[in-house]
């Protein structure tokens, strides 16, 4: 059994090696993609920043989320709608939004991720 799994794992491993190197990115369709949602797409990062500026994390989610909802309904962008909102309004500027919500700066939660994983294998 064991000598099959081997055998079976290369050929799946082949597969995988060829795929990858045919694999082609078209740049113009993942930014055309990114941008439909007009920027709900990067709510996590803003909801991140507005943590590491001192906004309770529940206090940014409850926000961004009835943001997300009014600019979904009336068709608002959500940066117009954050800028415009009483609170983060005052808190963000429209400088820091823009580098918030460009999805070239924000890696997800990929780097809390890998230090996490790297104090488990530590341990």
């Amino acid at each position: 059994m064991l000598p099959e799994s081997f055998i079976l794992l290369d050929y799946v491993l082949t597969q995988l090696i060829q795929i990858l190197r045919g694999l082609e990115f078209n740049y113009e369709n993942i930014e055309r993609n990114l941008n439909l949602t007009g920027g709900l797409l990067m709510s996590e990062n803003v909801m991140l920043n507005l943590v590491r500026k001192g906004m309770g994390r529940q206090e940014a989610h409850e926000i961004l989320r009835e943001i997300a909802v009014k600019c979904v309904r009336e068709k608002v962008p959500f940066k117009k709608a954050i800028l415009s909102h009483e609170v983060l309004g005052k808190m963000v500027t429209e400088k820091e939004l823009d580098e918030w919500l460009n999805p070239r700066n924000y890696i997800g939660t990929a780097v809390e991720q890998v230090e996490k994983l790297a104090k488990q294998l530590r341990s």
